[in-house]
């Protein structure tokens, strides 16, 4: 039942991205098992979560993703349009780490990643950065969960 409105939200969704796109940058590529890969229509995103000074994070929809069958809630990190190569350097050095790391009940898990056919010139209307697609926490970031707890906490002591 969950996967079946999961489903109908994803093609409501106005963010489905679906479009191929080429290489523009040589330093854009990184060590891609397709393992890893997930095509960029089994990928949908819903909202805006989070963000940094260089990136943010969307609550999305990935299909068939890490040997789940169907539709599962996923964040998507990914960077500004106005990156630097720098940037990208490391947020494509993030997910090589993440590839690495086994499985932990304490640790986001890295569940994909988008990587091939990236186009990430500033300015242009079909701008598509590397995308790192990760585990849903549905209480956000930890530090935004201490911080809450805590509001909370001082609320009921005074």
């Amino acid at each position: 039942m969950h996967n079946d409105r999961l489903s109908q939200r994803v093609n409501r969704s106005k963010f489905t991205i679906v479009a191929r796109m080429q290489w523009d940058t040589p330093y854009a590529r990184v060590n891609c098992n397709t393992n890893w890969e997930v095509s960029r229509d089994h990928l949908s995103l819903f909202e805006r979560i989070g963000g940094g000074s260089f990136g943010q994070v969307w609550k999305g929809a990935a299909f068939d993703v890490a040997g789940a069958k169907g539709w599962s809630v996923v964040a998507v990190k990914m960077l500004k349009e106005n990156s630097s190569k720098s940037d990208v350097r490391d947020l494509l050095s993030e997910l090589d780490l993440l590839k690495k790391l086994k499985p932990h009940p304490n640790v986001i898990q890295l569940l994909g990643c988008l990587t091939k056919d990236v186009v990430r010139c500033k300015g242009r209307p079909d701008f598509r950065p590397p995308l790192v697609i990760l585990e849903f926490v549905p209480h956000g970031d930890l530090l935004g969960y201490l911080r809450k707890a805590k509001e909370k906490l001082m609320i009921i002591i005074t």
